[in-house]
């Protein structure tokens, strides 16, 4: 019911107005609906009002504004694969940069991949109430990324080579304020998004035609949702063999036959970034465009995930929710790095501040370089972590350093944590930037 399309050619025009007449003009002037309205409103702001920390400009407030801006969805890459030699280009990018080290996606709703997409653009997590995010398509997201670069000038485009209708992209990234969802797909004779023209992400640079749509007349802010690094890994899988093939070094380098096909396609992936650096330099924009490098998730597709958590090395298991975020700049003079506990949400508020630009409205996220912020991340489950412990299943499983339990307020993290999930959630269900 989300596609207006396809609900007008299964019900036709009079169920359908029928249907839009009781939903946006019939139902809000109820008395119920207008008193529960008011209700959400109050208690988003509530939240706010308790626990936003105090925003005020810092040393990054404004360091990247008026540059253009690229964002790769990093799908599937794994902090445990980030190194000097499966993906030396964004291990260079990391160290030059801003390198968030303690950056965790948690996933809300029921779709990995979509979840951190969305979250990052609209600072809103997927819901855990049992809806889908598609239906929310409607609402107003006038304080997204993509709309608030739009107000300032920027073009705003999103590139994938899936189909419009995975994830419903072609709706949902216009509902986020995407000018354009643009499929590799529609620009290859073949017309087949498996095509062996796509067999990586570099297809966006190597064709003209989406080449002169990414690195478009100034200034633009563009997001590339990456696909070389997705599952599955193995010989059946027609991006795997073409990386192995590429990258034959990987083949039996673990015991788990997986890991050298996931180290192949990452190696993929950082060909990617590697190119789009030449390809910015070639044209003259490399000093005044940022790059920022976001993952959807950890490598939770992998079957083996015994292995996988041997690879991340990480005390318990929620840690592996971690993943590598950097943001690049040519121009930078000193490398950042960002120990702080942050999460997705946290990246549309960094970014705003970063190019300096505002907003009336506040976010469940906050700018990680808020000194007034001390970073944490929360999960759906109502678990989460902090700089100084982590925290599930009711109980403290690990901390970081000695005493660091004396220097938590348990029960106030855990009310936090509540009312941040359902702060998400009424945000989504009141359409509250529409207000």
């Amino acid at each position: 019911m989300y596609d207006a399309k396809k609900v007008y050619s299964l019900c036709g025009l009079y169920q359908t107005a029928g249907r839009d007449i009781a939903i946006h003009l019939m139902q809000p002037l109820l008395p119920g609906n207008q008193a529960e309205e008011t209700a959400q409103l109050a208690s988003i702001e509530s939240f706010f009002d308790d626990y936003q920390s105090e925003a005020e400009p810092n040393a990054m407030t404004g360091r990247f504004a008026g540059n253009n801006v690229i964002i790769v969805l990093m799908e599937s890459a794994d902090d445990w694969a980030i190194n000097e030699t499966a993906a030396p280009t964004i291990s260079k990018m990391m160290r030059e940069g801003i390198n968030f080290t303690n950056m965790y996606t948690p996933l809300y709703g029921s779709v990995r991949t979509f979840n951190t997409e969305f979250t990052m653009n609209t600072g809103v997590f997927s819901p855990t109430d049992g809806n889908l995010t598609f239906t929310y398509c409607g609402n107003t997201f006038s304080e997204s990324l993509p709309n608030l670069f739009r107000k300032a000038g920027y073009s705003a485009n999103a590139f994938h080579y899936n189909s419009p209708t995975f994830y419903s992209r072609g709706i949902m990234d216009p509902a986020m304020g995407y000018e354009n969802y643009i499929c590799y797909a529609d620009y290859t004779e073949h017309g087949n998004m498996f095509s062996q023209d796509l067999n990586e992400d570099t297809f966006v640079l190597t064709n003209d035609a989406l080449r002169e749509q990414l690195l478009r007349e100034q200034p633009f802010f563009n997001f590339v949702i990456s696909r070389n690094a997705h599952m599955p890994y193995s010989s059946q899988d027609s991006v795997s063999r073409y990386a192995m093939e590429k990258y034959p070094q990987y083949e039996g380098v673990d015991t788990c036959e997986e890991v050298g096909y996931y180290y192949a396609k990452i190696n993929l992936l950082d060909d990617f970034f590697a190119q789009l650096i030449d390809e910015l330099d070639q044209a003259d924009l490399l000093e005044n465009t940022v790059i920022v490098g976001v993952t959807d998730h950890y490598s939770y597709s992998m079957k083996d995930q015994e292995r996988v958590l041997e690879l991340s090395d990480v005390p318990v298991e929620l840690m592996v929710e971690k993943t590598p975020c950097f943001i690049w700049s040519a121009d930078m003079e000193q490398p950042v790095t960002v120990d702080k506990t942050c999460n997705t949400s946290d990246i549309l508020p960094t970014l705003l501040n970063l190019f300096g630009m505002e907003t009336n409205y506040r976010y469940i996220g906050q700018d990680v370089f808020n000194p007034n912020y001390d970073g944490y991340v929360i999960f759906s489950d109502g678990s989460w972590i902090t700089d100084e412990v982590v925290y599930e299943n009711g109980s403290i499983t690990h901390t970081f350093y000695d005493d660091a339990e004396a220097d938590m307020d348990i029960n106030a993290m855990n009310e936090l944590a509540q009312r941040y999930i359902e702060t998400s959630n009424l945000i989504l269900e009141s359409d509250y930037y529409a207000q």
